[in-house]
């Protein structure tokens, strides 16, 4: 039997990857012998950014911006492992 977990995040509490290995574990423990392919998701909103970055083994760029009414805050997006792709989060 092979079982596909494609979950979004847990808001507030796991991840969408912790989420696979959460799940991943508790059908384990009943069958392990089962096969599990784990897809993180997200749906284009919060967590997007990270999920993308660790997909292609990259890594999170910190760096200060202007916010809507023109404040510097700090933020991040992602980069892809090879340099060239830039994951950007815009709530963030």
């Amino acid at each position: 039997m092979t079982i596909l977990i494609a979950p979004d995040k847990f808001k507030g509490s796991l991840s969408a990857a912790q989420v696979c290995e959460a799940v991943k574990e508790g059908l384990y423990q009943q069958n392990p012998a089962i096969k599990v392919i784990s897809i993180p998701m997200a749906d284009g909103g919060e967590g997007t950014c990270a999920l993308l970055t660790d997909f292609f083994n990259g890594k999170m760029m910190e760096v200060e911006v202007s916010d809507p009414h023109f404040e510097i805050i700090k933020t991040s997006y992602g980069l892809s492992q090879n340099g060239n792709t830039a994951f950007i989060e815009m709530a963030n």
